[in-house]
């Protein structure tokens, strides 16, 4: 039985790569769509909300490369800079609303997982910050079931 675990443990490292590689593409695909919705389309991103992802996916991009997760850390880090792209285009293309209470929590949770990293240990930072990127999805899921029209 040992044998087989080694051997799939070998498979994992082996794809792990290159998987994460087509991970990193097939999100760099969704964030040009993205881009594309901004510019040329109707999508209306929001400021408030594109600079939580983007201290979110910062953080984890960060927490992540520091952690050592390897090729793991190029999904974190292309999230992070597709999130600073749409931040960037929300100041010419974008609306400003004020930030929801659910907002503050997830830059708050975010601060306090990048403060964590330091403290408890960055792979302990990048927990958090993954926890807190899931409850900062559930406006966007609101967002988009209520105006599908406004997400791309």
């Amino acid at each position: 039985m040992g044998d087989i675990s080694v051997r799939l443990a070998y498979l994992v490292d082996q794809i792990g790569g290159p998987m994460a590689v087509l991970s990193g593409l097939i999100i760099c695909v969704g964030y040009g769509l993205f881009v594309w919705e901004t510019i040329y389309g109707p999508m209306k991103p929001n400021k408030a909300t594109w600079t939580v992802w983007f201290v979110q996916d910062g953080v984890m991009a960060t927490t992540a490369v520091i952690s050592g997760i390897g090729a793991a850390a190029v999904m974190p880090v292309v999230w992070g800079v597709g999130a600073g792209v749409m931040l960037v285009l929300c100041y010419t293309r974008g609306e400003s609303k004020p930030y929801e209470p659910i907002e503050k929590i997830c830059l708050c949770l975010s601060g306090g997982a990048f403060v964590l990293s330091f403290i408890a240990g960055p792979l302990m930072g990048l927990v958090a910050t993954v926890i807190s990127a899931c409850i900062g999805g559930g406006p966007t899921l609101v967002k988009a079931w209520k105006d599908p029209k406004s997400e791309s």
